[in-house]
């Protein structure tokens, strides 16, 4: 992603990322670079993978658990904006 911004940032492309990216990167962007939000918006899904005989160890199953709360409680904010 970060190599994308930085040909976009020259003008030879446009890049498509996500607005997380773009503010996590802020201070590192060239002041070149604008942004617009895309209408329709874009909605991405996640998934976790593993193999289908694996059995997840207690651990694993404890950050999925804690990464679909914090996916519940983005989408609860963004929603109340």
């Amino acid at each position: 992603i970060e190599t994308a911004l930085e040909v976009a940032a020259f003008g030879r492309v446009d890049a498509i990322t996500s607005r997380g990216i773009l503010h996590a990167l802020r201070d590192r962007l060239s002041p070149h670079l604008g942004w617009v939000p895309l209408r329709p918006k874009l909605y991405d899904e996640f998934a976790i993978v593993h193999r289908r005989d694996a059995e997840l160890s207690r651990a694993t199953r404890a950050v999925i658990g804690l990464a679909v709360a914090r996916v519940k409680a983005i989408s609860v904010a963004t929603r109340q904006r």
